[in-house]
């Protein structure tokens, strides 16, 4: 999309156009999606699509030559993807320190054959499973305080929660 068309349409969305959104959103939802299934997370498609409101919203158009050149389209991409590595890394951070957590916290317990016991167990369980059991029983967070960490839903922690704690119960009923 040229820079004239493209910030003409930016300039329509900040007077509260919603169409001019639509116009820019479709320009560059195949990229947002891409990414969302690169990761397999649909939260991802919520988190970049916000950015691009953000982005287009406080961006200095005037920077760009009004002619027709594509470098605003390809500076928004460029933003886009640097979000999206960003988004990444702090997944990969955050997964990181939980797991250095369970780690460290599993050689805490008593006996040998206590943690034996707990990695088995755990080890049925999906890795997110695990993770939320672990923050709201090792950690003690409220429901709330790990759905703002893994980025999802209250009602998602519960429903994993709820289904890990099911399959620790079939474990340990054997």
């Amino acid at each position: 999309m040229y820079n004239c068309v493209l910030k003409g349409l930016i300039e329509n969305f900040r007077m509260q156009d919603m169409a001019a959104f639509e116009i820019i959103f479709d320009e560059f939802k195949s990229r947002i999606y891409t990414y969302a299934r690169k990761q397999n997370n649909e939260d991802l498609i919520g988190e970049l699509t916000l950015f691009l409101i953000e982005l287009i919203y406080y961006m200095d158009v005037d920077k760009f030559c009004s002619d027709k050149s594509d470098g605003l389209e390809r500076y928004i991409l460029v933003c886009l993807k640097n979000k999206y590595i960003s988004i990444c890394r702090k997944k990969v951070k955050e997964k990181d320190m939980l797991k250095e957590a369970y780690d460290t916290d599993l050689i805490s317990l008593d006996s040998a054959e206590t943690r034996i016991d707990i990695c088995e167990a755990l080890s049925n369980l999906t890795e997110r499973q695990r993770d939320i059991i672990i923050c709201k029983y090792i950690y003690c967070l409220s429901d709330f305080q790990i759905a703002e960490i893994f980025k999802i839903s209250r009602q998602a922690v519960n429903r994993l929660k709820n289904r890990g704690l099911k399959v620790l119960k079939e474990y340990y009923s054997m």
